[in-house]
């Protein structure tokens, strides 16, 4: 219909109705709205993390592929490419993200697993794409640092990005000295 249309239209381009959607359905059942989808990464955006979640190579595949598409393209131009991941909430302490656990339907006090990361980065080594996962950091940081993440909507904190600029920063320092380095220039160590 055309009102299912515009609903869809806003869901998609307007941050706003998120914004709305979240404080004015607060704990709407999500199964009753998505009938009994929770697992389904058709349906579920969460649905790696669920506990009924089947895995499926064909889950990832599109993943893969456009991750390859956009090495190849910038390799084409001479660009290195380097991959990221980092965690949400949920995966880094049993307090983060409560509202959005509570609206999402993950459970409370549940630190839930970085296998996604992982296998990303495993898949990541086998293709020879340079990888840098954040959960480990994030982990590190929440044992004496809280809250990192929004209550509400899952994004990092000023602390957050703090965490990742300066871990880019000490992953990306040395690639950058060898690769001036390598193109005969002084670097700051040499001067």
């Amino acid at each position: 219909t055309p009102r299912d249309g515009l609903f869809q239209w806003f869901k998609n381009n307007m941050r706003l109705y998120s914004f709305f959607r979240i404080r004015l359905e607060p704990y709407q059942n999500l199964k009753q709205r998505k009938g009994n989808n929770l697992g389904d990464p058709r349906f579920d955006k969460y649905a790696m993390l669920r506990e009924n979640y089947v895995e499926a190579d064909s889950h990832w595949a599109s993943t893969y592929r456009h991750i390859l598409l956009a090495r190849d393209l910038l390799r084409e131009k001479g660009i290195d490419f380097w991959l990221t991941t980092y965690p949400y909430g949920l995966q880094v302490h049993p307090k983060e993200w409560s509202m959005g656990r509570d609206y999402w339907q993950f459970k409370r006090d549940t630190v839930y697993s970085t296998w996604p990361q992982e296998k990303l980065g495993r898949w990541a080594a086998s293709q020879e794409i340079r990888f840098i996962d954040f959960s480990p950091k994030f982990k590190e940081l929440s044992k004496k640092v809280f809250p990192i993440f929004y209550d509400i909507n899952g994004h990092w904190l000023a602390v957050g990005h703090e965490l990742v600029s300066d871990a880019l920063f000490e992953e990306l320092q040395p690639y950058f000295l060898h690769k001036v380095d390598s193109l005969g220039r002084r670097t700051a160590a040499q001067k």
